[in-house]
């Protein structure tokens, strides 16, 4: 199964050469980052192509480590906020974010314009920095 390009599925070549617990959580998490967040369990073990029995103990590892948490109006989970702050801490790392800050300051101080630092991941951009223009937003 798909979403925007992505398989969710275990790659057997990647399995045996890999933690094959690891990886199924993963896609796991993929897969709850793809939109597919109201999915029940057996759903979820369905796109994943994997035993609702180790899809619900992925699952339940996953909450109570805080990486995904139980949706409360609709079946299904939503990413945790410790994948928040595992993506702060790797954006922090990324030193693109220290050269490239003093030429944002001076572009959006020249043109009075928010300015963005993004990169591309597949086909969605990954925002890295910005600095905020000091004049009211415009309709």
């Amino acid at each position: 199964m798909t979403t925007r390009g992505q398989s969710f599925e275990i790659d057997r070549k990647t399995a045996k050469q890999t933690s094959q617990t690891l990886l199924r959580g993963l896609k796991i998490l993929e897969l709850t980052a793809s939109g597919k967040s109201n999915l029940p369990v057996r759903e979820l073990a369905k796109e994943v192509n994997l035993p609702r029995s180790i899809v619900h103990r992925l699952i339940s590892t996953l909450e109570g480590e805080g990486y995904i948490q139980k949706n409360s109006a609709n079946p299904g989970y939503r990413l945790g906020t410790k994948l928040w702050s595992l993506g702060c801490a790797a954006i922090q790392g990324l030193e693109i974010r220290e050269v490239s800050r003093p030429y944002l300051e001076d572009l959006s101080s020249k043109t009075n314009e928010l300015v963005a630092l993004g990169v591309l991941d597949g086909r969605e951009v990954v925002y890295l920095d910005k600095i905020d223009c000091s004049q009211a937003v415009r309709a």
